[in-house]
């Protein structure tokens, strides 16, 4: 049963533990950036909103949004071609 989700592989390198702690660190970091961005007005300050436009913050989301969808499409076509 120690063999279940990995268990008793240890953090030697090259487990993959390192680079899935990494992801969720992201994940994590990523899901809270949305939350401010839904509810500014509850998740960050008054003083802290000063120094961004909200503007810019989201064209650059949207920005690089869209450009990951569209790099996405054209790397499944290709996964599909080949």
């Amino acid at each position: 049963m120690t063999s279940g989700l990995g268990r008793g592989t240890g953090h030697r390198f090259g487990s993959g533990w390192t680079s899935g702690v990494l992801a969720a660190t992201c994940g994590a970091l990523g899901y809270g950036g949305v939350l401010c961005l839904l509810f500014p007005d509850w998740l960050t300050t008054p003083s802290a909103r000063a120094h961004y436009p909200m503007d810019v913050v989201r064209a650059v989301i949207y920005v690089t949004s869209g450009a990951h969808a569209k790099r996405r499409r054209v790397v499944g076509r290709r996964e599909l071609s080949a």
